[in-house]
């Protein structure tokens, strides 16, 4: 997607020759659309970038490789609570096969294994119980909700019952078992309708006094149904209900959660008409993580889920939301020990500079496996110019004017 000129080509050559050289220093920085400070003879130059802006994106969290379970309240980004919907198949593989009083039906849940978020020392229980509100795994957004009865609980499990591959077995009864066996023994050309327009799955919700989240992975658990014959039933459709509240507001940092509650976008053409005359080899994008503040609103046996990083992807982007969860990512930052995040933009850079780029925006955001509560917390252009996002390049020489 990125095409680089010969110009560009020739720089990155000459690049491989200057790293074997003792880069002189950095100057200050300056700031974006304001120029450089002190023009020296050195090879680094530093722009500040103050023309981010964000915005809130309305995150997809059905169909997901992960589905939430659980509460954590967690000292930076405030009281976090999951619960996790699904709808097993209704599919008959054979008109022989019927189910009756005496069938057994087994939720296979597939936990992912070590992934916590919160209190790792502590045994989750949960309980299971009907959905009474319609939905739709591919369409549910976080701003949607479920609904669902707590009168009758379904089944109950604790996530210490797993086995060593991370499977917890659940037995499910009362009202729905009732429900689900007419459903499924009806004719082939009514069940689904019927299933659909009378049934909405179940819900885990995880009791109370916990402090962790849990992740369950639908794509790879089953109903099993005992009968005369044992037969097994994939999940339909699923999903998770996530909402949170008190997340601590601070005016010189940038928080970042991979349900982008927060997606930055960057004008690439104000970056590039300050760098256009500039005979840089490698251009970075740096942003620095509050590493101190992230480690100490944790406490004692707390983890937070992990990120993939910070992902870049170039607009125009129709449903942003979308295409950053489910899209191509143009460019990736993992975390580095320094903690920062740099992105190699100096193919981007080049391109729009040579025209054969021709789009302004850059939308950058927290990426995780999907499904995955991950956040971050970044200095913003107010914090030290240090840690502040950045620009920096690296030449043969200082800024050519």
């Amino acid at each position: 997607m990125h095409i680089n000129t010969k110009a560009a080509r020739f720089w990155q050559l000459a690049f491989s020759i200057i790293i074997l050289s003792t880069f002189i220093g950095c100057q200050d920085p300056g700031t974006l659309g304001g120029g450089f400070i002190d023009k020296t003879d050195i090879d680094i130059d530093t722009l500040l970038v103050t023309n981010l802006t964000s915005s809130n994106q309305d995150a997809y969290l059905g169909r997901l490789g992960r589905s939430a379970i659980g509460s954590f309240d967690d000292g930076l980004f405030g009281e976090i609570e999951s619960v996790s919907f699904f709808k097993p198949s209704i599919f008959r593989p054979a008109d022989t096969v019927v189910f009756d009083a005496n069938t057994i039906f087994k939720l296979q849940l597939q936990l992912q294994e070590g992934e916590v978020y919160g209190d790792t020392t502590q045994t989750g229980t949960y309980s299971i119980y009907r959905v009474n509100s319609l939905w739709r795994g591919s369409a549910f957004r976080n701003s949607m909700s479920i609904s669902f009865d707590e009168a009758e609980t379904i089944g109950q499990f604790s996530d210490a019952d797993a086995d060593t591959s991370g499977v917890v077995e659940v037995e499910l009864s009362g009202s729905w078992k009732d429900d689900y066996i007419p459903f499924f023994n009806e004719p082939d050309s009514t069940r689904d309708d019927i299933y659909k327009r009378n049934d909405f799955g179940l819900v885990i919700v995880q009791d109370a006094g916990i402090n962790k989240i849990i992740y369950a992975n639908y794509s790879l658990s089953n109903i099993q149904a005992i009968a005369e014959d044992t037969t097994s039933h994939f999940i339909l459709d699923w999903g998770y209900d996530l909402d949170r509240t008190g997340a601590t507001v601070d005016p010189e940092r940038i928080m970042l959660q991979t349900t982008f509650n927060n997606i930055l976008r960057l004008d690439l053409s104000a970056l590039a008409d300050e760098v256009s005359d500039i005979n840089f080899v490698r251009a970075e994008l740096v942003f620095s993580r509050d590493t101190l503040n992230l480690s100490n609103t944790l406490q004692q046996d707390e983890v937070r889920s992990p990120s993939l990083g910070l992902g870049l992807s170039i607009g125009p982007l129709d449903d942003v939301a979308y295409e950053v969860a489910f899209g191509s990512i143009d460019l990736s930052a993992a975390a580095r020990d320094d903690g920062t995040y740099r992105y190699n933009i100096t193919n981007i850079l080049n391109s729009y500079i040579h025209g054969e780029l021709t789009i302004n925006d850059l939308y950058l955001y927290l990426s995780a496996n999907q499904g995955t509560l991950a956040y971050t917390s970044l200095y913003n252009a107010g914090a030290d110019p240090e840690l502040a996002p950045r620009v920096i390049l690296y030449g043969l020489e200082s800024g050519v004017r």
